[in-house]
Formats: structure tokens, sequence, C-alpha cells
């Protein structure tokens, strides 16, 4: 997961819900956390050291450019959830907690997607 594949991120994050086990979900959290962490910690090193938020939006919107993407709150939503590359979703996370002043947890799709729910408007 720490070289950006989404399926390892998938199937720990399924792992640690369907598990019924307290040391494995302890353990599977502590994986999570840690590679949300290692993503975040990242981006904000680079967004940092080129001159802070309005940077990672620059950041990504040059990482979303090969795609013809807008950037909408909509369209980053939907990176959140199909994107196969672990660095645009991070991006993604950020970009749209910048954009809509919530902090969404790093990688937590269900926070995304309940959000959603409650502003489905911003999510179409």
């Amino acid at each position: 997961m720490r070289i950006g594949f989404r399926d390892a991120l998938d199937e720990l994050t399924k792992r640690y819900k369907e598990s019924d086990d307290a040391n494995i979900r302890r353990t599977e959290r502590i994986l999570l956390d840690s590679i949300a962490a290692d993503y975040e910690d990242r981006w904000s090193a680079k967004s940092a050291a080129s001159g802070g938020a309005q940077q990672a939006l620059s950041a990504y919107a040059v990482l979303v450019a090969h795609k013809q993407v807008p950037i909408s709150v909509a369209n980053l939503v939907k990176a959140i959830r199909e994107e196969k590359d672990l660095e645009m979703v991070c991006g993604a996370f950020l970009v749209l907690r910048q954009s809509t002043g919530v902090h969404f947890p790093m990688f937590d799709v269900e926070a995304v997607g309940k959000w959603c729910q409650e502003n489905s408007s911003k999510c179409r």
C-alpha cells in the first residue's frame, strides 16, 4: 500500500470491518492509521516546501491534468471512491478537505460517503 496500491488498502479496510477478533482489528487499525499518516505527511511536506495549502490544490491539479478532469467536489469524491493510485486518492482527500472545510480522516471513504448523503447536491 505504501507504494500506491488501492486494492491492498481496500482489502485491509474490508478485513478490519469484518473481523470479530479485537487483536486483529487493533493491528489492522494501526496499519491503516500508519499508512494514512505516511501519505498525508508526504503530501504535507510537498505542500509546505512549495507554499502551503494552495500548493496542494495546484499539485493535485497537475496530477489530474492529464485526465482532463475539472477539479470539483463531485470529481474529488469520484476519485476518492474509484482511483486506484493512492497518491491521487490522498491528494483528492486533501483538496476535498480544503474545498469543503471538513477534515475527513485520510482514506475514510465511508466518512466521505456519509457526508455526500447529507450534502448530495455537492456530490453530483
